[in-house]
């Protein structure tokens, strides 16, 4: 298996082990002729090149502090494609929505969904909704702050320099952060 074929792997395991964290709002239930749009981006390794991934990835988490930071309805999507000969055969998109919940409280509502070729997949076509987890708070924090946290993609193990990076949190209440919170 290469690289990027272990990543999404272990990428899958992972983001699956917060399925169920919170209820997101329904997609049905957005207007997102309301939300500031984001974009879509792809991170397709072999294609992109480390250097240009890094610089998507630190184009959305702009984005988001940003919309967090003005706390404006916004999404923006990032779509993490494993590469095969015949294209992207197995992707997982992930989506971020910034918005307030019912009673007004401000949250980060990441949604993924999982889509796999029926080549890959025993001739049938899979597309499912993975999980939905709901972030009540959203910190720019400096590399060597965010050593406590899950990471999404491994931005601080990877050995790069970072203007920042993000922490998405649960539940802001809780002082010990371990298991609390998500880097990206």
């Amino acid at each position: 298996m290469n690289r990027q074929g272990i990543f999404s792997s272990c990428l899958g395991l992972l983001l699956l082990s917060f399925a169920g964290i919170g209820e997101a709002q329904e997609k049905s239930q957005r207007n997102l002729s309301t939300y500031t749009d984001g974009g879509s981006y792809e991170l397709t390794w072999a294609a992109s090149g480390p250097d240009e991934l890094e610089k998507i990835k630190e184009r959305v988490r702009t984005f988001i502090w940003e919309q967090w930071q003005r706390k404006r309805a916004a999404y923006i999507s990032i779509r993490d494609c494993t590469e095969y000969p015949e294209g992207c055969a197995d992707s997982t998109t992930l989506t971020f929505y910034i918005e307030p919940d019912k009673k007004g409280s401000w949250q980060l509502t990441e949604e993924a969904e999982h889509y796999v070729t029926a080549d890959l997949n025993g001739g049938k076509e899979a597309r499912e909704r993975a999980y939905s987890v709901i972030f009540t708070n959203v910190e720019k924090v400096k590399p060597e702050e965010a050593e406590t946290c899950f990471s999404i993609f491994s931005s601080k193990t990877e050995g790069k320099s970072y203007t920042f990076l993000l922490r998405f949190i649960y539940d802001k209440s809780k002082k010990d952060l371990s298991r609390n919170c998500m880097i990206f």
